[in-house]
């Protein structure tokens, strides 16, 4: 599954809430070596723009960043689910990375 395509349906799946809590860890120092993403443009971003923000801020680090953030969160069941369907390179979400 493409990458893109992957990050829609992780991101769907967030309540409101939860949403809005993903972004606010985007714009926080949470991973070392990734950079922030100002608040400012993540605030009033929809989906479509939070992924394009991910996508061009972190490139390919885009799966590791998302697979933090949601162990944060506490959501492994959507780390998990993903990474049944995916152990190549074209989505890097497995259960091995997740620990």
């Amino acid at each position: 599954m493409e990458d893109t395509s992957l990050m829609f349906q992780l991101l769907d799946d967030l309540s409101k809430p939860e949403l809005k809590r993903f972004k606010a860890y985007l714009s926080e120092d949470t991973l070392k070596g990734f950079a922030r993403i100002p608040w400012g443009k993540l605030e009033k971003a929809g989906m479509t723009e939070t992924v394009g923000l991910m996508k061009n801020c972190y490139g390919r680090g885009c799966r590791k960043m998302t697979q933090h953030i949601l162990k944060t969160m506490g959501r492994r069941d959507l780390i998990e689910r993903f990474g049944q369907n995916s152990q190549d390179s074209s989505t890097g979400f497995t259960n091995q990375t997740v620990r």
